[in-house]
């Protein structure tokens, strides 16, 4: 199937059944993380940035291959609902252009992969709960908030600055995340 699967030894007392759990991010919607799961694996060590929207079925509405730093959605189909999944060569969690493309398409997920993780975020059931200008206003805000702690521990020698990148957008994330009620994972891939 292509999806990595590791054997759990505990087995249940009334049976001896072993149980099977998955390391792969489950996405919104069930019928479609295999199909999501494989482009990802095929985008996750690109050099330039690749994005698709897959709706409920797993099935790609749109796909965009960009640069090293950006793949732009310019929506021809209707993306409302669906996943948008892209992969990020810096390693980083989502940017405020992730973000603020999740709310005004209002995805069901938005997610990245790097070489290490695959991020995740899903709308909460009421809605994304913020609206573009505000949330950008507050990632910028939480940006600088992190940025500066971080870059006094690249200055102290106790992370280097490619952790501190990468470790700085998953704060700022989970931050947010907390704020917004937004459903973000991080996964070791």
């Amino acid at each position: 199937m292509g999806e990595t699967q590791r054997v759990i030894t505990r087995r249940n007392k009334s049976s001896n059944r072993i149980q099977v759990q998955s390391n792969v991010l489950e996405t919104a919607y069930p019928n479609s993380t295999k199909n999501v799961v494989a482009f990802e694996k095929s985008i996750r060590n690109n050099s330039f940035e690749t994005l698709a929207v897959f709706d409920k079925d797993g099935n790609i509405l749109l796909q965009n291959r960009g640069n090293e730093t950006e793949a732009e959605a310019h929506a021809t189909v209707n993306v409302e609902n669906g996943i948008l999944t892209h992969n990020h060569p810096n390693g980083g969690s989502f940017s405020d252009i992730d973000i603020q493309s999740a709310l005004h398409f209002n995805q069901a997920e938005v997610r990245v992969v790097t070489d290490t993780y695959t991020y995740s975020m899903k709308r909460p059931y009421d809605g994304w709960g913020v609206s573009n200008r505000k949330m950008i206003r507050e990632y910028k805000k939480e940006l600088k908030k992190v940025s500066s702690e971080y870059s006094k521990r690249v200055k102290e020698g106790k992370i280097t600055s490619e952790e501190a990148s990468i470790d700085t957008t998953h704060v700022v994330m989970k931050n947010l995340s907390k704020k917004y009620v937004w459903n973000y994972t991080r996964k070791i891939n």
